[in-house]
Formats: structure tokens, C-alpha cells, sequence
């Protein structure tokens, strides 16, 4: 059966009744790469200009093949050629095989244009962190999994979001996917120590310890993999221009420990003392000063000895005004409120 006669009754259809309605129409999937079999579905997709276009959207089978003619947003369209959505390549590879109109065309070469746009090597980055942040989920489950259903669906969960960001990291962009994603995959330059044989535990065990193992350390290799990058790649930026003003917030967090401390609420005061971690890990990453040079207040707590707690915080304290210093970074801070008040009259 001629599987592209349904293409030709579709697209007949748009010029004869749905001209003002539809703005172009993509084919992708295997007929694009010329690697069908003969029961291959036909994909195609289209973006309507009205609401009557939508409804031209259809899914049906003829002779066992699947058809779909589905409508796509502009505006989803748009996050996919961002690489928001691990469909880009519908975008970058498509075949257009109807377009309304020459500004229908511009259009949609424009978004072609920007989804083959691989340049903001940073942003891939961080779009590859972003990405990898989903596979913790699946994860969970898959060290959860009482049965070997739960533990390979898992699995799975984990291999969507890490595979992607993989892509990502590398630039680039899943085509295929299922049995052509691995191939796909170890083309690329960049891929997680060990990669290959752990993707495949999840196809070749039946032992459900033996694949959470092995996922345990694709995750950790990936995520080992995506760290070096971002080390290699990231901004550098100014230590006296990222943590202006940081300190005359952060201030409120020593504060804070120090009275959860004095009113025995020790568990506000270990909360106090994560975040103020927090906020100073992200503050120093990317500058020429580590966070490490500072105490650690996280590690040392300890309800029963609270002293040495405060006392590392307060060492903490001592030496992040050492640092902010030496490196310059100006902290604003009044005597009083007439002083505050002369300054506020100079603005």
C-alpha cells in the first residue's frame, strides 16, 4: 500500500477547503530518513491559523498503518526550537509538504533557523543540568522497585531525561529515539564514563539489584559528566560584583541561628544554616573565591554540643567579612537613622 496517498488526500483537502485555516504542514519520523518497514506510520503535523483549522487534526489506520495529523500550537513550537521540549528535531529535520502561504514559509524557515542555532554553548549547558535535575524522580522509584515491572519502568524514567540531556549537553538533538537512540548517542563527543554498557543493563538483567546499580552509577557518572562542563564552561564572574549587596541580606540568616540557638529551636537553627549555605554555594560559584574557604556550619551541627556549633558560625561569620574585604565588596551599613537619612538624601 501506498502509504503517501493519505498524505496527498490530506494536503488536497487543505487547498480545497482549509486555505485560510492552515499555515503549513510538516512531515517527520522514519519517511523523512528514508528508513521505513511496511507497516512505517506516517507522521505529519500542522499549525492552524484558526480554530475551524485545528479540528482538520486526525489519528486513523488503514491496512494495520497508523496515521497522525496532528495540530501543534505556535507558541509549543517556539519552546521545542528553544530545546524547552525533546522534539526539536521535528523543527530542524521536518520536511515541509505544504505551506499556505510565502510568509507561512518565512516563518517557519525563521524557527528552522533558530532551532539549528547551537551557539550559547553555556545556555546548552545549563538547559543539560536543568534536564538531568528529572531524572531524580524515576530514580528514587528505581532504587524503590519491589519487582522487576517497577524497576525497568523506572529505568526508563531515568533513561528519558538523561539521554536528553546528554543531547543537550552535546548541542544536539534526539531524531530517532527507541532501538536508533543508543546509536544516536554514541556519536556524540560527550557521554558519561562507562555509558554504553550501563544503558544496556536495563535490556540484558533480570536482577533487579544488578540494574539499580548500574543506573546508580549512570547517574552519578552523567551527573559527574555535566559538573565538568559547567567547571570548564561557566561565565566567570567578578566576586565583588556577584556578592554586592549579598551580606546585608545574609546577615538576617546569623542572626537567625543565633536566636533559634538561645531559644532552643535547634531545628530552625540547622535550617538557618542549610539555606545560608545555599545562598553562599550559588554566590561564590563561577567567581575566583571557593565557597570552601569558608567553615562548614552544616556538618558540625549538633543539638548536644550547641557551643561549637555557634562558635563555627561565628567563625563563619568572621570570615566572610575577611573575604569581602580583601576582595573589595563594600557593605552598606548606617550608625544610625540620621545616617540613613543623609544618605537617603542624596538619591
Amino acid at each position: 500500500m501506498d502509504a503517501m496517498k493519505a498524505v496527498e488526500l490530506l494536503i488536497e483537502k487543505i487547498k480545497r477547503d482549509y486555505v485560510q485555516d492552515i499555515a503549513f504542514v510538516v512531515m517527520m519520523g522514519s519517511r523523512i530518513y528514508q528508513d521505513t518497514h511496511p507497516k512505517s506510520d506516517v507522521d505529519m503535523f500542522f499549525v492552524a491559523k484558526t480554530k475551524r483549522g485545528e479540528n482538520l487534526a486526525q489519528v486513523f489506520i488503514i491496512d494495520g498503518i497508523g496515521f497522525d495529523f496532528w495540530c501543534i500550537p505556535w507558541e509549543r513550537l517556539e519552546r521545542m526550537a528553544e530545546y524547552e521540549e525533546n522534539k526539536t528535531s521535528i523543527i530542524a529535520e521536518g520536511q515541509l509538504v505544504y505551506v499556505g502561504s510565502e510568509e507561512d514559509r518565512k516563518k517557519f524557515e525563521q524557527l528552522r533557523k533558530k532551532a539549528l542555532n547551537t551557539s550559547d554553548h553555556w545556555g546548552f549547558v545549563c538547559k543539560a543540568r536543568k534536564q538531568f535535575q528529572m531524572v531524580y524522580g524515576p530514580y528514587f522509584q528505581l532504587i524503590q522497585a519491589k519487582n522487576l515491572h517497577e524497576a525497568r519502568m523506572n529505568a526508563f524514567g531515568v533513561l528519558y531525561p538523561l539521554t536528553w540531556s546528554i543531547a543537550l549537553l552535546n548541542r544536539d538533538m534526539v531524531r530517532r529515539g527507541r532501538a536508533k537512540l543508543k546509536g544516536e548517542l554514541l556519536k556524540m563527543p560527550l557521554l558519561p564514563e562507562n555509558f554504553s554498557a550501563l544503558y544496556d543493563v536495563v535490556f540484558q538483567t533480570r536482577d533487579i539489584r544488578t540494574l539499580q546499580d548500574a543506573y546508580t552509577q549512570l547517574v552519578a557518572n552523567m551527573d559527574k559528566l555535566i559538573a565538568s562542563q559547567e567547571e570548564m564552561l561557566r561565565p566567570p564572574v567578578p566576586f565583588h560584583q556577584k556578592l554586592a549587596g549579598l551580606y546585608e541580606e545574609m546577615i538576617n540568616f546569623y542572626n537567625k541561628i543565633e536566636h533559634y540557638c538561645q531559644t532552643g529551636e535547634y531545628s530552625g537553627a540547622l535550617f538557618a544554616a542549610v539555606e545560608l549555605t545555599n545562598e553562599f554555594d550559588e554566590a561564590f560559584c563561577g567567581t575566583e573565591v571557593s565557597s570552601k574557604e569558608l567553615p562548614d556550619i552544616v556538618e558540625v551541627f549538633d543539638e548536644q554540643h550547641i557551643d561549637s556549633f555557634l562558635e563555627a558560625v561565628q567563625r563563619h561569620h568572621r570570615k566572610l567579612l575577611e573575604i569581602l574585604h580583601k576582595k573589595g565588596v563594600p557593605i552598606r551599613e548606617f550608625a544610625d537613622y540620621q545616617e540613613l537619612e543623609n544618605f537617603l538624601n542624596t538619591l
